[in-house]
């Protein structure tokens, strides 16, 4: 069973909720979503993640419209990006009329708000790199908590790299805020006695770098279904951004990194 119909069946199962409410028969899923009862069976034995989305929507507890409403536009967005994000698409998803939709938010503008400011702020992440411990410490709760972060909410991704800036004025300040966890990890970096470890390279590399890495793990999470640790990310990450202990027994200064010359080293 292909993506699509898996995308079928959640949607059928947020209109039977809204229909029947919580704890509605599984069974009822299989005409709305254009598959026969065995197939729906096998597909929900055989896919844990999309049997587990079942359950959720089925579940007894108390979810009101509008969550279901936020929620239904949150997975639009984590799966096809901005330009899916239409009234009736997040209406159809969900299981309501787009009057319904409308009740609850003016409009697309609106109802966009309303998702982002339901994403993770990036304020624990920058927390974590407050502390001053050991530079290895820190770096290891902060790709900890980045992981986490991106894993609970992955339409953030489609959010933060958006080209187009005539979108919302809310895409802009939800980029503002990853600035400012971009500024306190280079902070970070830029401390005197973590600086001193450092390669003298830019700072701003050195960010470039480890955030890289932390996307590269995500990737391989979602692509192979394992992917480095947050200590294994820092551990292969410090190998290159640390100075060679001979550098570091000459002083080489680090308040100006130089850039070298690539010709220059090869001749070497």
């Amino acid at each position: 069973m292909s993506q699509d119909d898996a995308r079928r069946i959640v949607a059928a199962a947020y209109r039977v909720r809204a229909r029947e409410g919580p704890g509605f028969p599984v069974t009822l899923l299989a005409r709305p979503s254009g598959v026969s009862r065995a197939t729906l069976y096998r597909r929900l034995a055989a896919d844990g993640a999309l049997a587990a989305e079942i359950e959720r929507i089925r579940g007894d507890g108390a979810t009101s419209p509008r969550e279901q409403l936020l929620r239904a536009a949150t997975d639009l967005l984590a799966e096809k990006g901005l330009s899916a994000l239409t009234m009736d698409a997040v209406a159809e998803r969900a299981g309501f009329s787009t009057a319904t939709l409308y009740r609850h938010f003016e409009d697309r503008e609106g109802l966009l708000r309303e998702v982002v400011r339901s994403s993770l702020s990036a304020e624990p992440v920058r927390r974590t790199l407050a502390d001053d411990g050991p530079l290895e410490d820190v770096l290891v709760r902060f790709v900890e908590a980045a992981l986490a972060r991106l894993r609970e909410q992955p339409h953030l991704l489609r959010l933060i790299l958006i080209g187009d800036e005539a979108d919302m004025r809310e895409i802009r300040r939800l980029r503002r805020d990853e600035e400012r966890l971009s500024t306190a990890l280079l902070e970070l970096l830029q401390r005197p006695y973590h600086r001193a470890r450092l390669r003298a390279v830019r700072p701003q590399w050195l960010a470039a770098a480890l955030m890289g890495q932390v996307l590269a793990a995500l990737l391989l999470q979602r692509s192979q279904g394992e992917a480095p640790d947050a200590t294994t990310i820092v551990t292969l990450f410090l190998r290159g951004a640390l100075r060679p202990e001979r550098e570091e027994e000459e002083g080489e200064s680090v308040d100006e990194p130089q850039e070298r010359d690539p010709h220059a080293l090869r001749a070497r």
